[in-house]
């Protein structure tokens, strides 16, 4: 009956874990997102208030969308650049756990024998 409970403690820890990480991934979109639409409005607004001004020059609005074509390539280099770290820690988060199972594994597998000796006994 214990061994159930254990069981069910994990899998509770583990959806836990799945639910943390996918509520994280989502608002770093929702950032990514954010950005990219006030990036756009701002320079949306200062193409709009170029056309307005009786001094339009084609010049002015051409130099405002280099900016943002410059901005816009910059932030795709470094969302790529963000995948990567995202990844990495990913990877050092199993590191981790791999290391802390070979840490643990021999204790835990000697403490379970023992327990199963225990319950033989009690079996017989």
């Amino acid at each position: 009956m214990r061994m159930n409970i254990y069981i069910v403690i994990g899998i509770l820890i583990i959806a836990i874990g799945t639910f943390i990480m996918y509520v994280g991934s989502g608002k770093s979109s929702d950032k990514s997102q954010k950005e990219i639409l006030e990036k756009f409005e701002e320079t949306q607004h200062k193409i709009d208030a170029l056309k307005s001004s009786p001094n339009t020059n084609s010049k002015e609005i051409a130099k405002i969308e280099d900016e943002f074509n410059e901005w816009a390539n910059d932030f795709i280099k470094t969302k790529d650049l963000k995948k990567l770290d995202l990844e990495k820690k990913g990877l050092d988060v199993k590191s981790n756990r791999i290391v802390l199972s070979s840490k643990w594994k021999p204790q835990l597998d000697s403490f379970f024998s023992s327990l199963k000796s225990m319950i033989d006994v009690y079996r017989v």
